[in-house]
């Protein structure tokens, strides 16, 4: 007979939640094929997209009657510091308020999408559809983007020509390759990790490691090499729980198979470029651009330290402060970290650190031992991956200040650091938060 302790702790169900999940996915998916919801229209529907379903939820929370939970993780109070500099900012601290203003919504945006992340992923059933969602939207896309990459098309989807200079730089949806490569490190962790657990079976597993090769080869395809570099990171990421000592002989065979597999494939598609691309990542002449523009963030920082030039004013800001002439207009840092430092200070950088402690410190627990026998497990696995790889990449490119990379980076974390319940017969230890009740 189990002991009470032993039984998995049903999840609740809330009126709507199912559908504010879906629409959030929708959402994102939708800012991705939208060339990464760049330009005001697009960006316009992404935050009313956010409001709007944060409204549908707040209604049928409210329709469904009695005792309401309402989970508040340790990762919103970084949120709120931050939220709160970005209206200090707004309120005159800023060199920009405009600028800022604009930003600010977006951040509020990511926010709310964080939040429905936390409220709608309950348990099992709702990590299933999250991890099947973005595993069906990610091998498909990859498969697109690769056909359109070896083709040789400059349209982007074959839908669309870019209109700027460096057309040959767009891959996927995304005018700029490094920040397709990007999203997929973020999206392709699920096809990886669901492809590596025991969930699909016969044709099902074949089909869905077919699918996770091509994600992860359109990252290397892609030729960007700040996404090569955080994906193969990633994969170490990933080997660390999937691969463990404990792992069996079989186990080890698929995973190096798979290895060999994915490199050959590239070899095969474009070794040349792909090589050359790898190897000038050390190469100073080929980045220095890079390293000058960081070179004078961090002297702007120094002149503001404490509190930033406010969010938003990089571009602004930056060309009276660049140390060396060039025709090309810098909108971004090419470096979220340094950009951050620039535009939030130390306060905006440690509320940073402070979300990213929490949320590994959170999520972290949830996929030991074993970490691939529930979708609870799959689904918080591949979003931290998601998460890890995107934060390496983003020291040499700006993919947080796209605003639908932004928007997946922290739906992610928000599904990290959710409380999933009735996972399994003996849970991991919960991550501690807090909880609202209202009645």
């Amino acid at each position: 007979m189990e002991s009470p302790g032993s039984h998995a702790i049903a999840a609740p169900k809330y009126r709507w939640d199912g559908a504010v999940l879906w629409g959030a996915l929708g959402l994102l998916m939708f800012a991705v094929l939208a060339f990464g919801a760049t330009e005001a229209w697009s960006i316009f529907v992404v935050r009313a997209g956010a409001v709007m379903l944060l409204l549908v939820w707040a209604v049928g929370r409210a329709a469904g009657g009695g005792e309401q939970r309402i989970a508040v993780p340790h990762i919103f109070y970084p949120a709120a510091l931050f939220m709160a500099l970005v209206a200090a900012q707004w309120a005159g601290l800023s060199a920009y308020r405009y600028a800022t203003m604009v930003e600010g919504m977006n951040y509020i945006a990511y926010g709310i999408l964080m939040l429905l992340a936390v409220q709608c992923v309950h348990g099992e059933e709702d990590a299933r559809r999250v991890v099947l969602a973005f595993a069906i939207f990610g091998g498909v896309l990859a498969f697109v983007s690769v056909m359109q990459g070896l083709s040789g098309s400059v349209k982007l989807l074959f839908l669309r020509t870019p209109r700027v200079a460096a057309v040959g730089y767009g891959y996927g949806p995304y005018v700029n390759h490094n920040h397709y490569a990007g999203m997929m490190e973020m999206v392709a962790p699920f096809l990886i990790v669901l492809a590596a657990s025991d969930r699909p079976a016969g044709a099902q597993r074949a089909f869905t490691a077919f699918a996770a090769l091509l994600a992860a080869g359109s990252i290397v395809l892609s030729r960007s090499r700040g996404g090569i570099l955080a994906f193969a990171l990633e994969a170490v990421f990933l080997a660390a729980f999937l691969l463990p000592a404990s792992a069996g002989r079989r186990t080890r065979q698929i995973g190096a198979l798979a290895a060999v597999v994915l490199l050959a494939f590239l070899l095969w598609l474009g070794g040349g470029p792909i090589l050359e691309r790898v190897g000038s990542i050390g190469d100073i002449a080929a980045n220095q651009m890079r390293i000058d523009i960081t070179g004078d963030s961090l002297r702007m920082f120094a002149q503001r330290p404490v509190l930033g030039w406010g969010v938003g004013t990089f571009p602004v800001v930056y060309p009276t402060q660049r140390s060396f002439f060039s025709d090309f207009f810098v909108n971004e840092a090419h470096n979220d970290y340094a950009q951050l430092l620039v535009e939030a200070g130390l306060a905006g950088f440690v509320a940073m650190l402070w979300y990213l402690v929490v949320l590994f410190r959170q999520g972290l627990p949830k996929i030991t031992a074993p970490p691939l026998r529930s979708w609870s497990a799959i689904v918080t696995l591949a979003a931290l991956t998601g998460v890890a790889g995107l934060l390496v990449h983003s020291f040499f490119d700006f993919n947080l200040h796209v605003p639908a990379n932004a928007a997946l980076f922290f739906f992610l974390g928000g599904i990290a650091a959710a409380e999933m319940r009735g996972e399994n017969k003996q849970p991991a230890r919960r991550p501690r938060e807090s909880s609202a009740r209202v009645n």
